[in-house]
């Protein structure tokens, strides 16, 4: 399945997932809900966005159910995440799903509008309406080719995150008939802090 979007998505389709409809979701939220936890929550440094609601179980007293992410390996309805009610100094247990699905047992705190995950990072609360009627946009592109001579090329790879995949197959697709007939290449990866193979999948004809 690796790299392939429709074989990841195949792979992973069986994670629990709760249907929300988002007009439905907003009126909840927005005139019914007194609940300090529930809300929009969006992943400061992430592309995942999420509606934490009230949804009792075994395992849990609240679910982060994914409505917006990289639609590989998150799809919309999902359980992202899944948590206890706060304890008497305020921290939350939690159970949290990587990218990969696998589970992580952790703890996680709240100051109202901030949602602290211990070792993931931090997610903000968003206004309901806005975050369940997003403005479409594309991400701009990160990469660049830039011949240097006729032997070589500077290729400048900043990111591997997974919301650039199409745009890293779109830019190897338009040149290449550069990248094959170069020989020589600079891959300038400064402060890339790595993603997905999805990403990378379209260089490695060129790399191996």
């Amino acid at each position: 399945a690796e790299g392939n979007p429709n074989e990841i998505r195949a792979l992973y389709a069986a994670h629990e997932r709760i249907p929300i409809q988002k007009n439905e979701l907003i009126v909840y939220l927005k005139e019914q809900s007194t609940d300090t936890l529930e809300g929009i929550w969006a992943m400061d440094e992430g592309n995942y966005c999420v509606a934490l609601l009230k949804k009792p179980s075994a395992n849990r007293v609240y679910a982060g159910i994914i409505l917006h992410a990289d639609s590989v390996y998150w799809t919309p309805g999902q359980v992202k995440f899944e948590m206890q009610a706060p304890d008497s100094n305020g921290t939350i247990k939690a159970r949290y799903f990587m990218r990969d699905h696998s589970e992580k047992i952790l703890k996680a705190t709240c100051d109202g509008n901030k949602l602290n995950f211990e070792e993931i990072g931090q997610w903000s609360r968003m206004q309901a309406d806005a975050a369940c009627t997003p403005q479409k946009k594309t991400n701009p592109m990160p990469y660049s080719i830039e011949p240097l001579d006729s032997n070589t090329l500077l290729f400048r790879i900043p990111t591997m995150g997974d919301q650039y995949w199409k745009a890293m197959d779109s830019l190897v697709r338009a040149e290449k008939k550069r990248l094959g007939s170069t020989p020589n290449w600079i891959i300038d990866c400064r402060n890339n802090g790595g993603g997905s193979d999805i990403t990378f999948k379209p260089l490695l004809p060129y790399l191996y």
